[in-house]
């Protein structure tokens, strides 16, 4: 009898284990998810035609003025602040940063750089304060003016006790804001030619044809302004990414520029730590929760054993 409350107890406790376990490798892949942001500056993609409208540089609500009302030479005139030298006045460059560091305070840190952010006339784009095995870590993203790249870069690490990765790019789409000025150009000259067909046409076929070619054209050069404008914006404004942590265990893994096998170990060895406290959680409460499971079991037991008789007989 005591064997097979044996095999019964050991039927739940290994199904709770693996729930456990599937629990684990969830809590794992969001963790994973916090380390594989590691906020490395990525090649700048123009929102798709559909998407016109949704664009969110982070700027708080109400600072960005509607694509519609936005003017054709607001938009040239951006291109003209790019640079502080005729030189890259020329050139269209979004300037882009990453950092990774150790700090004293990272609720304190944060805050130092939200505050910088807001005296430099930049905006937080996000941020996040978290616990790791209540271990606080913070990850937060901000947009400075393109000239302030280099301070706003330098402020941040100068609040570092330790930097593990740091990384700055720049991404020239000079030859792509041209072609979609090119093809604003075009559109807008199309839409005057329209406007003057629409003025001799006397049928009312041909002018509501034309009226539908004119709101599509229109729907065109609304599309490549706002794309315009998107550039403009990233343009003027460098976006920095900031990892924080109170060790380097907490750190996102940097790109693999080189072999770290002790860094990776580290991470191994945090990982097996925090499974093995895991798996001693588990005992715990289950032996806490053995007052309900335990005599559930027995009764469970019991049940089977006598249907069994019942079937014998």
């Amino acid at each position: 009898m005591l064997k097979k409350i044996l095999v019964i107890v050991g039927i739940i406790l290994g199904a709770l284990i693996l729930i456990w376990i599937g629990a684990l490798i969830s809590g794992n892949t969001s963790s994973n998810d916090y380390s594989s942001g590691y906020g490395e500056p990525q090649s700048l993609s123009v929102p798709s035609q559909s998407a016109i409208g949704q664009f969110d540089l982070g700027t708080p609500s109400g600072l960005t003025p509607p694509v519609s009302n936005l003017a054709s030479k607001e938009i040239a005139s951006t291109r003209e602040s790019a640079g502080t030298t005729n030189d890259t006045a020329s050139r269209m460059v979004i300037k882009s940063g990453s950092l990774s560091m150790v700090v004293k305070d990272v609720a304190k840190t944060a805050k130092d750089i939200l505050e910088y952010t807001k005296e430099k006339k930049g905006w937080v784009v996000s941020s996040t304060i978290g616990e790791q095995e209540l271990v606080p870590y913070g990850q937060i993203t901000i947009r400075v003016p393109a000239e302030k790249f280099d301070e706003a870069m330098e402020y941040a690490h100068g609040l570092a006790e330790k930097v593990k990765y740091e990384n700055t790019a720049g991404e020239d789409i000079t030859e792509q804001y041209t072609d979609l000025k090119s093809r604003l150009r075009n559109l807008e000259a199309a839409e005057e030619e329209l406007l003057n067909i629409m003025k001799r046409s006397g049928k009312i076929d041909d002018i509501l044809a034309v009226q539908q070619e004119l709101t599509r054209v229109r729907e065109q050069i609304e599309l490549l302004k706002g794309q315009m404008q998107y550039l403009d914006q990233s343009v003027r404004m460098a976006a920095i990414t900031v990892n924080l942590a109170l060790s380097e265990d907490l750190l996102p893994i940097p790109p693999a520029e080189k072999w770290q096998p002790v860094y990776v170990l580290k991470q191994a060895w945090s990982s097996l730590h925090n499974a093995l406290r895991g798996i001693s959680y588990l005992i715990i409460w289950l032996l806490v929760y053995a007052i309900i499971w335990l005599p559930l079991a027995v009764i469970v037991w019991a049940i089977w054993k006598l249907i069994k008789r019942h079937k014998e007989k």
